[in-house]
This record gives structure tokens, C-alpha cells and sequence, in this order.
């Protein structure tokens, strides 16, 4: 049975993030609010995080020559020796070019979506106990395969309170799938798009790459061929919801490689990704057109470079972990924003920070602990984590005190803040965020 947790939070933070300003690392986690990852074996690579309820960060990525890896750190940035007897997991499905880029918890149970670095042909999930050890209950010996549908590249997952998995990958740049997969592992859902293609729904001609829940129950697909983008929605039963701009798909938006997706409390879709130069974030109305009273048109222009890491907050202000990059220069910066699309001058310096430490990659971001946020990245060997804290002194993520974990229907987990808002989330999170994270393409 789920339990349901009942939260007084008002907004709480630790020492040190309570005399840190918005931006500035957590000295308690790691070493001065930095953790490295160094395996034997070869390079380590995170692509995707996510905090369970106990505040244990569990990270999805790569090591080179041994395939997809897991690891769970402490709060603190200690390795968890809890996880597979020292903090980490590797296995693989197809050879060791598999890499771990989604991630998804129910419960204690870890759920991890791989694909294979090297073009091989199926992507899949694998679900691990708490200690790390298969779920062998789950699938076949704790992993599902996908060969009908095929999903080359398997982008996002999300396992819902029912314990069924939804899925998105993508076939080629041209074709891809959202599927569900039964609470078993088993097979597909056949109650998913029962009356069309049972357990899956194709999307075409653009590739899907994450996916979101609405507030009306929906499911927003953010798909794209690398030049344009569009958004498809369905209904819970894995139907094409019409009421979404009259056909279920939103207005293309041509010119835009846009490869996350969020949502804010007034149902309006947040896009990230890039155009042929900059780091953008674009915003859908709720009838799926571009909603021009959003930056400048619709559209805010981060920087030059591209989006490689996206987070939605509950007070609907929202984080872009980009590359900068010019002729001169290539680094990877964190970007906060108000709600409306302007810059949140308070965060960092004038609303940025530059991720030194990740020269080669920064994918993800969470939201973690006391209201800070944990950025994921690498260097040219290993994995990289760093805490920072996200408020002022004295600034609330939200606005009313009670906080509580219900379910939606059939089964996602879903954040009620009273008498605010509703905003469905990823059930592994108890300080909520809707979060976009990880790989942005192939």
C-alpha cells in the first residue's frame, strides 16, 4: 500500500543554505558543495538524478567499457555503501556501449531507462531493489526490452503509483513511441490506446523526447525532427486528446530544436532546447499556441549555445542548465527565471552561475534538500554533483504551509499545495519540482 505523507514545511532551510544567498554552493554537501565520482575502468558520465524520500540522490549515466551505471549518494554527498555494498551499479543489456539516461522511483524501487550509446537497436528498463540487487519479480530478471514498439533511443520514463511505466523514445529522427508497460514488466499495457495500437502510440514525423502530466490529467509529448518542434497530447488511456489545439498536436514551431518539456500551475507548457544559435525557452498556452505574452514573443533567449538540462519549480519560476558556447569559448552555465520569463537577478551573479567544474557536460538538475538544487555534469573522467541553494534567506518556494502527496487518476503521483495549485510531478520527489533532465538528443 502507498503511503502518503503529510508535510509542515512552511519553507525550511539548513544552516548553511540559511545564510547563503540564492546561487552559492552547500558547504555540507561533499567536499565545500562538490562531489566527484572518480570508478576504475574508465570514465564516468551522469546523465540524469533524482532524490528519494529519504534526500538520497540517485544518479543515471555511464562508465565507459562497462555499461549503464546507478549511483546513490548520501544527503551529505557520501557514497550510499547501502546500494550494491559500495554506492554504485553497472550493468548491460545489448554490450558496454548501454548507458542509463532516465531515471524513476516508486517506493524504494529504481527504475532506469538505457538505451545503447553505440546505435544498437533496443532500449530498456530495468528495475533494482533498494539494496541494488534485480527486482527479479519485475520483467525478465528485472529488465524490459522494447521490440515492439522499437525504440532505439528510450529518452524518459516515469513509473506511476499503479506501478505501471510510461515510456518515450524514439525510433529515428523522424518516429518515435510513448508506451506503458504493465506493472509486472511482463509486456505492454493493453489498456493504453486500447482501441488503436494496444500499449503504445506511434508519433510522427517528429521524435518524442519528454513528456510531461498536465493538470487536466493529460500527457504533453514534446517531439521534434531537430528543425521543428511539436507537442502531442493524450489522454490517460492513451488517446489522442483532441481538445488540445483541435487535433491533439500544438502549432509546429519551425526553426527549434526543443527537447524539454514543463508545465506551470495555470496549465501553460514551458519548452527548452535551442535554435540554430541560442539556448531558448519558449511557452504554449493552454490551447497549445505560442503565448506571446512570455519574453519577447513567446520565446526568451537564454545565451548562445544550446539547453542541455531543465527544471520547472513549484512557484512556476523555472532553471536552464545550458552550454555557452562561441568561437572562444565552450561552458556550461544555470539559469534562473521568474515565472513570466524574466531573469531572477538574485540567483548567482545578475541570475547565472558557471559550472567550472563540469567542462565536458552538466544534463541534469533536481530539486533536493531544505529547497536547494543538485546539478549533475562531468568532467573529461568523472562524474560531477553540486548542491546550491535556490531562495534568499527568508524567500518561500510556495505559498501555503500544507503540503501533501495524492494520487491522480490512474496512479501518477501528484503535489497539492492548498488553495494555490495542483501540479502533477514525478512521484520520487518530496520537495517538489516538475524536472526535465538528461540527454538532449542523438
Amino acid at each position: 500500500m502507498k503511503k502518503y505523507l503529510l508535510f509542515f514545511l512552511g519553507f525550511v532551510f539548513s544552516a548553511d543554505a540559511s545564510v547563503n544567498p540564492a546561487g552559492q554552493l552547500v558547504t555540507r554537501f561533499g567536499v565545500n558543495g562538490t562531489v566527484t565520482l572518480s570508478l576504475t575502468g574508465g570514465n564516468v558520465q551522469f546523465n540524469n538524478a533524482v532524490v528519494d524520500s529519504q534526500q538520497r540522490i540517485v544518479v543515471v549515466g555511464q562508465l565507459a567499457n562497462s555499461g549503464a551505471l546507478v549511483v546513490r549518494f548520501l544527503p551529505t554527498g557520501q557514497l550510499d555503501t547501502s546500494f550494491n555494498g559500495v554506492g554504485y551499479k553497472t550493468f548491460y543489456y545489448n554490450n558496454t556501449n548501454d548507458l542509463a539516461s532516465t531515471v524513476s522511483l516508486l517506493e524504494n524501487v529504481i527504475y532506469v531507462g538505457c538505451y545503447n550509446g553505440a546505435g544498437g537497436t533496443v532500449g530498456f528498463v530495468a528495475s533494482l531493489k533498494d539494496d541494488g540487487s534485480f527486482n527479479q519479480s519485475w520483467g525478465t530478471q528485472g529488465i524490459y526490452h522494447f521490440t515492439t514498439p522499437t525504440m532505439r533511443f528510450l529518452f524518459e520514463i516515469n513509473v506511476q503509483l499503479d506501478g505501471k511505466v510510461l515510456a518515450c523514445g524514439a525510433q529515428s529522427n523522424s518516429l518515435g513511441h510513448l508506451a506503458r508497460i504493465n506493472a509486472t514488466g511482463s509486456a505492454l499495457d493493453a489498456t493504453f490506446n486500447a482501441t488503436g495500437t494496444p500499449g503504445y502510440q506511434s508519433i510522427a514525423p517528429y521524435a518524442p523526447r519528454s513528456f510531461v502530466y498536465g493538470v487536466n490529467g493529460s500527457i504533453y509529448v514534446v517531439a521534434n525532427n531537430i528543425s521543428n518542434t511539436a507537442v502531442y497530447a493524450f489522454t490517460q488511456a492513451g488517446i489522442v486528446d483532441t481538445s488540445y489545439h483541435g487535433t491533439g498536436v500544438s502549432q509546429i514551431l519551425p526553426g527549434y530544436g526543443l527537447y524539454f518539456i514543463g508545465i506551470q500551475s495555470d496549465g501553460k507548457i514551458l519548452l527548452a532546447g535551442y535554435d540554430s544559435t541560442y539556448a531558448v525557452v519558449q511557452r504554449l498556452t493552454t490551447a497549445g499556441l505560442l503565448d506571446t505574452s512570455f519574453g519577447q514573443s513567446g520565446i526568451v533567449i537564454v545565451d548562445s549555445g544550446f539547453t542541455t538540462g531543465f527544471m520547472v519549480t513549484i512557484n512556476d519560476s523555472f532553471f536552464v542548465v545550458y552550454n555557452f558556447l562561441t568561437d572562444t569559448e565552450s561552458s556550461y552555465y544555470v539559469k534562473a527565471y521568474t515565472s513570466n520569463g524574466s531573469t531572477m537577478t538574485t540567483f548567482g551573479h545578475a541570475g547565472a552561475i558557471r559550472l567550472d567544474s563540469m567542462t565536458d557536460n552538466a544534463s541534469s538538475i533536481v530539486s533536493a534538500q531544505y529547497g536547494t538544487i543538485v546539478i549533475g555534469g562531468n568532467n573529461a573522467t568523472s562524474g560531477i554533483l553540486q548542491e546550491y541553494t535556490q531562495y534568499n534567506p527568508g524567500q518561500v518556494g510556495f505559498t501555503d504551509t500544507s503540503l501533501s502527496l495524492v494520487p491522480n487518476t490512474p496512479g501518477e503521483s501528484t503535489v497539492v499545495v492548498t488553495p494555490v495549485y495542483r501540479v502533477p510531478v514525478t512521484n520520487q520527489e518530496v520537495l517538489p519540482a516538475y524536472v526535465r533532465v538528461g540527454l538532449t538528443g542523438f
